[in-house]
């Protein structure tokens, strides 16, 4: 008889957080690969909210719903994830 030994491994990325104004984005830091990530951003000004998977990927800019929390949708991160303030 031979065991079968299954390992699941949980990966997970770095969530990058860059602002150029004093908004604040309020997120997690790492953000596994399977899953939606959810944020806010909070301060004095509005700004203009864009994330990048990779190094290279292309900026996608992001609108607030109507409780005002951004989502970047299951299954788009599958690398490290920017998310830029501007």
């Amino acid at each position: 008889m031979v065991n079968k030994v299954f390992r699941f491994s949980k990966k997970f990325y770095k969530v990058i957080k860059v602002t150029e104004s004093s908004a604040t984005i309020v997120g997690g830091d790492n953000v596994h690969r399977k899953s939606e990530y959810r944020f806010s951003v909070v301060g004095p000004q509005s700004c203009t909210v864009a994330y990048r998977v990779g190094g290279e990927g292309k900026k996608i800019e992001l609108h607030p719903g109507p409780d005002g929390v951004y989502v970047i949708p299951k299954g788009e991160i599958t690398d490290d994830v920017t998310i830029g303030c501007r």
